[in-house]
C-alpha cells in the first residue's frame, strides 16, 4: 500500500504547480520516494503539464562587446538527445536556483523555514556558478557572465482562440539567477 501511494504522491508533488497536501506528504516519503526512483517527471505528459525552462546567458567580453544565447536551443543543439539534455539541465537549474532569486519578506518565514531557504539558495547557487565556470571555460575570451532563468509559461484557451502564439513573448518571464566573473570563480 505504501509503494501504491507512493506512485500516486510523486508526480502530484512535483514540479509545482502542487498542492500543500501533496508537498507535505512527499517530504514524509521522499526517502522511500527516491530509493525507488518513483520521482519521475510524469506531470510532463499530463493534461496541464505547467510552464517549461529555459537559461539565457550573456557573454560579457573584456573589450565591452556581449552576445546572448540560450539553452535549450533546436537549431544549437541536434541531435534531439542532445537538446532534450540541455531541457533537463535548464528544468534542473531553474528548479534548484529559480526560487531563491529574490530575499523572502522579513518575518514571514520561522527560522527553521528560514535556515532552508538559505540551505537551498546556496544550492542554488553552487549550480548557477557550475554552469557560469563551464561558459567561461568555453569561452576564454570572456570576463563575465550573467545568468537568467526563463519561464514559458503555457497560453490558456482563451488567448490561444484570440490568436496567441506559443512564442508570443508575453509568456515569457525572465529572472536575474547572478552574475559571475572569471576572477570570482
Amino acid at each position: 500500500m505504501l509503494h501504491l501511494a507512493c506512485v500516486v504522491i510523486a508526480p502530484l508533488a512535483d514540479p509545482p504547480p502542487s498542492s500543500e497536501l501533496s508537498r507535505g506528504l512527499a517530504r514524509i516519503a521522499r526517502p522511500y520516494i527516491q530509493a525507488v526512483a518513483l520521482d519521475n517527471g510524469y506531470r510532463f505528459f499530463a493534461p496541464d503539464p505547467g510552464p517549461s525552462h529555459l537559461v539565457r546567458y550573456e557573454l560579457h567580453n573584456a573589450d565591452g562587446s556581449q552576445r546572448s544565447h540560450e539553452f535549450p536551443n533546436r537549431q544549437e543543439h541536434f541531435p534531439r538527445l542532445l537538446y532534450h539534455r540541455h531541457f533537463m539541465l535548464s528544468e534542473t537549474v531553474s528548479a534548484i536556483a529559480g526560487p531563491y532569486t529574490e530575499e523572502p519578506p522579513e518575518g514571514f518565514l520561522s527560522e527553521t523555514d528560514r535556515r532552508d531557504f538559505y540551505k537551498a539558495k546556496g544550492r542554488g547557487m553552487i549550480l548557477a556558478r557550475s554552469v557560469a565556470q563551464y561558459l567561461l571555460r568555453c569561452n576564454p575570451e570572456v570576463g563575465r557572465v550573467r545568468l537568467f532563468t526563463v519561464t514559458h509559461m503555457i497560453p490558456i484557451l482563451p488567448d490561444v482562440r484570440n490568436g496567441m502564439k506559443l512564442d508570443d513573448r508575453r509568456l515569457y518571464n525572465e529572472v536575474l539567477l547572478g552574475e559571475f566573473t572569471r576572477g570570482d570563480l
